[in-house]
């Protein structure tokens, strides 16, 4: 987001809002410019709007754009000129977007940035998704450690040799189905055959 300031040197904020695996908006970071205390008053149509259509955004005009209903967004930061762009992973599912505005009347934003911003988005997008498989990765490798464990604990857990029951002969083998299978052997000899 900090860097979003260098490429857009009339943004006042900046946001990133990400979607939760149902759809719904979840985790969101926001940056001001000057430091101020910021909140996340957007517009949740916009955002919706972008991350549904998968299409940005671009606002020259945010006070008499018709196409949203921005008047308590636009009015709690006096919003001149905003732009919006849905992050998109590596299938074109949107997983979030990214936003960015100005109060400066003079600052609006033009067709050419919110080329540059999109291109940014579908960038960001392919980071986001590559952490969240990472993450996933990694959730994955404990999984397979601990089952490894399971199973370390579970072999050693079998007898090493078959029983000896005078006049018969055994062979056993074992091979879990997975990771961890079940009892080999019960705890008498009525579990034997």
């Amino acid at each position: 987001l900090d860097s979003l300031f260098s490429v857009f040197p009339q943004a006042d904020r900046a946001f990133v809002v990400l979607t939760e695996p149902d759809g719904e908006l979840g985790r969101h970071w926001v940056r001001d410019r000057k430091d101020r205390e910021t909140t996340l008053r957007v517009s949740r149509t916009i955002i919706k709007e972008a991350i549904q259509s998968k299409e940005a955004f671009l606002s020259e005009d945010a006070f008499s754009d018709q196409r949203f209903d921005l008047s308590k967004s636009i009015a709690g930061f006096s919003i001149r000129s905003f732009m919006c762009a849905p992050m998109l992973d590596t299938s074109g599912s949107a997983i979030g977007c990214l936003q960015i505005d100005t109060l400066d009347p003079r600052g609006q934003f033009q067709q050419d940035e919110l080329d540059l911003l999109a291109t940014v988005a579908m960038q960001a997008g392919i980071s986001v998704e590559n952490a969240r498989l990472h993450e996933e990765a990694l959730n994955q490798r404990a999984i397979d450690r601990d089952l490894e464990l399971a199973r370390e604990v579970q072999l050693g857990l079998l007898p090493k040799t078959p029983p000896t029951v005078e006049g018969y002969a055994f062979y056993d083998f074992y091979e879990a189905a997975n990771k961890v299978g079940g009892d080999f052997f019960g705890g008498g000899t009525d579990d034997l055959f």
